[in-house]
């Protein structure tokens, strides 16, 4: 048969091609996985964002060497590379190689992990034994997790991502994560790989689920300790937030009540002189910080500029003039216009002598305030400014207020713009009022953003004095950190005149140091690591169950054998005893005939010596005749050979009979016999075998026995459908450390040396043939009191 593919399709198939496509595959696997698990653990992450209180990759990375070799190393490195350049910057190159660092103290961590295991364990193991799971955890986890711990965390310091002073702690933390992620996640990616998976299946499943439930718990319960720690911080940055806006608030209204105060006096006593000014406006400064400055702009006409110069050069201003700056911002005198708007008083002067003779009305934006101020009647404030008398890095507002003259208020644009004097101006310098209120309040764990919003674009900020581009970027690390803790930024609309500002209060890292707490973290770290340890134990204990299991089915299958071989040698000596009991017994009986031919042949008469050596020759043979066949009886009850014909027998007929076979041998051992028949019904039971198991007991009565003593057979019941038989004697009886041996075969109880015949079987079979009918058998006994042994049957 020939291959039709085509020779590209053959080349694309070819093994060689093949086993690429496999390491390929691996690789790819290993990196996604490690991305998944990576960003999910990044959730409860710190050191910026980097070390986690676990960290379930390694675990991982280092069962993914394990089983599919260095390389899947490949893939940790890529897994790990990706992962850390999402955390900051991708476009960044120094971004790239801080990643690139990480990545690589993930591969060796996961490499040295699987020559620690190899080197001390071995691989593969099905990790059963406590030494060898614990070894796994300490070498693979706890001693290689220092590797990325140390290299990731200087490589974080290096790169001015933390602080000197976290080296350690994050160290710790990253080290601690990796270690429990090795821990919860490398025994299930073992496991679930094994080649002896037909053994590691259960186990498997119990270390999956119980870690499963365990880690899912964990994020609960960080989830709900996370929650209730996020309401308390929100609570806590909005009341500070409504409290340090309320006070700006206060303090901006107060601050502008000095231009007010400045008003009435001018109202009441109308234009005062510069000394009077100075005067007056001195204490309002003191009383208000954030009023920098205090200025009277008088209205001039440019038909009275000459004689306003002269009336305002005084020995506090001597070279008064009016200026104005020129396109490269440089004073100078102030061109040709129908009027003139001048700083004709202002205070402090030594600090703004500078803006003293300055033509407000030159600038076309400031212009467009004082018009609106004059047609509206109201103060107006000016966009953010850089104050000519400013020499700190603070953005500052100017406020018009119109000054009409005493009497009656204006009525009407037209009337405003007749009556108009000039303006009180206040120079407000906006850092200083933010920062008294931050400082005085004691709110420097708030980060404060003022901006006014009818600015034009570019320059809306007002404090703090930066870059559009600084504060954005400055800000953004502010909210990013605000979102990880569920902080809501708290915003505010402030009324100023004629404008309006934005208030924007974040919480800084100094509000997170005091409020923000680590219970929840800590709380997740406690349960990560009872996580960790709930994942140790179910590997010991379901490798010491395996263990066990293996044991017992070992023991198992040994005494197995043993009982099979027991029972094959039992059953052959059964076999061999009914065997050896028919052939002693055919020749027995011979000799046993011939014997009683001999007794009773007097043709010719036996001398007295023949006599007793025929009775002795009798007496052997019966004794050997009665242990062949309690022998025989064994044999056949331990083979199961045993035949029972059950009916229902007159207990009364019974006793009468076994009575007057035994009634000569106790009176030959001069003992009484008696009975007490209390039940008088019938049980059910073999007949013969009942005659035999009363015999034998009787006939122990009497045999072990004391002279004159007395045997007295007794029938009870029935009681829970058992009828009860008693023989009781008061004999010798039987000593307590004997009991015990009473029912073993060929156990005489110290008499094999008596004269009392006997042998050693009869309670043996007695009782097995006792249990054999349904019945139980059992006995008490005394030291020089006497026996009693009772059996039990059912009743009929």
């Amino acid at each position: 048969m020939f291959d039709k593919r085509s020779e590209a399709e053959q080349a694309t198939f070819s093994p060689q091609n093949l086993g690429v496509l496999k390491l390929l595959f691996v690789v790819l696997s290993v990196g996604t996985a490690y991305l998944i698990l990576g960003r999910l653990a990044l959730y409860v992450a710190s050191g910026a964002g980097y070390a986690s209180p676990i960290w379930p990759a390694a675990g991982l990375a280092l069962g993914s060497v394990l089983i599919r070799g260095p390389v899947a190393s490949v893939g940790v490195f890529l897994g790990s590379y990706l992962n850390n350049l999402l955390v900051g910057d991708p476009f960044a190159f120094t971004n790239h190689t801080l990643s690139a660092a990480i990545g690589l103290g993930a591969t060796a961590q996961a490499l040295m992990g699987l020559f620690l295991i190899k080197r001390f364990i071995g691989f593969p193991t099905r990790l059963e034994r406590e030494q060898d799971v614990f070894r796994f955890f300490a070498l693979g986890g706890a001693l290689a997790c220092v590797i990325n711990a140390a290299t990731g965390s200087i490589a974080l310091w290096g790169f001015g991502i933390i602080s000197q002073d976290d080296v350690v702690r994050i160290a710790a933390i990253w080290w601690l994560g990796d270690t429990l992620g090795v821990v919860v996640i490398a025994p299930i990616i073992v496991l679930f790989w094994s080649p002896h998976k037909e053994t590691t299946r259960n186990r498997f499943i119990a270390v999956l689920i119980t870690s499963t439930i365990m880690l899912s718990l964990s994020v609960a319960v960080y989830e709900t300790a996370k929650s209730l720690e996020q309401k308390r911080v929100e609570l806590v940055f909005q009341n500070h937030a409504q409290s340090v806006t309320q006070t700006l608030e206060r303090s901006l209204q107060d601050s502008l009540s000095g231009l007010d105060r400045v008003r009435d006096i001018f109202h009441n006593f109308g234009i005062i002189n510069r000394v009077d000014f100075r005067n007056i406006t001195w204490g309002i400064l003191e009383d208000y910080p954030g009023l920098r400055a205090i200025s009277w702009n008088e209205i001039v006409r440019e038909d009275d500029v000459s004689a306003f110069v002269r009336r305002m050069k005084d020995p506090l201003a001597p070279g008064f003039a009016i200026t104005e700056r020129n396109a490269n911002g440089d004073l100078v005198p102030a061109s040709v216009r129908p009027d003139h708007i001048v700083v004709s008083y202002i205070e402090p002067l030594a600090q703004n002598r500078l803006a003293l003779g300055f033509d407000v009305g030159s600038n076309v934006a400031r212009r467009k305030a004082l018009d609106t101020a004059r047609d509206t009647g109201e103060a107006m404030t000016t966009g953010r400014i850089t104050l000519v008398q400013e020499t700190a890095k603070q953005f500052g507002v100017l406020v018009f207020m119109p000054f009409f003259g005493q009497g009656p208020a204006p009525q009407g644009i037209t009337d405003r713009q007749n009556r108009l004097l000039g303006y009180i101006t206040g120079v407000y310098s906006i850092g200083t009022i933010v920062n008294d209120v931050l400082h005085n309040g004691r709110h420097e764990h708030l980060d404060i953003s003022l901006t006014d919003s009818s600015s034009e674009p570019g320059s809306e900020l007002l404090y703090p004095r930066e870059t559009s581009e600084e504060h954005k970027l400055r800000t953004h690390k502010l909210d990013q950190r605000s979102k990880d803790f569920g902080v809501t930024l708290w915003t505010q609309d402030l009324s100023v005149p004629g404008r309006k500002w934005v208030l924007t209060v974040r919480p800084n890292s100094d509000f997170f140091a005091e409020h923000a707490s680590s219970a929840s973290w800590f709380i997740f770290l406690a349960m990560v690591l009872l996580s960790a340890m709930v994942s140790v134990l179910t590997m010991i204990v379901t490798g010491r169950q395996k263990l066990i299991q293996e044991l017992v089915e070992v023991r198992t299958a040994e005494l197995q054998r043993a009982r099979l071989e027991a029972e094959k040698a039992n059953s052959a000596k059964s076999e061999f005893l009914s065997s050896m009991s028919h052939e002693l017994r055919t020749p027995l009986n011979s000799i046993l005939g011939f014997g009683q031919i001999l007794e009773l042949d007097h043709n010719p008469p036996l001398s007295p010596s023949q006599k007793q050596g025929v009775a002795q020759i009798l007496k052997g043979g019966r004794h050997l005749l009665e242990l062949i066949e309690q022998i025989l009886d064994l044999a056949r009850i331990e083979t199961g050979r045993l035949d029972l014909h059950l009916s229902d027998i007159k207990v009364p007929l019974l006793i009468q009979d076994c009575v007057s076979f035994i009634q000569p041998q106790a009176e030959h051992s001069k003992i009484s016999l008696s009975t007490d028949l209390s039940y008088t019904g019938e049980v059910r039971a073999d007949t013969m075998r009942l005659k035999q198991v009363m015999l034998n007991l009787m006939s122990n009565a009497v045999k072990y026995n004391r002279e004159d003593g007395h045997v007295t057979i007794a029938v009870t019941g029935p009681k829970g459908g058992m009828v009860r038989f008693e023989v009781s004697d008061n004999g010798h009886g039987i000593a307590e450390e004997l009991h015990h041996k009473v029912f073993e075969p060929f156990e005489r109880l110290g008499q094999e040396n008596s004269v009392i015949a006997g042998t050693g079987v009869g309670l043996t079979v007695t009782k097995q043939l006792v249990e054999a009918m349904g019945g139980s058998i059992g006995f008490e006994s005394q030291i020089n009191v006497g026996s009693t042994f009772w059996i039990e049957l059912p009743a009929n």
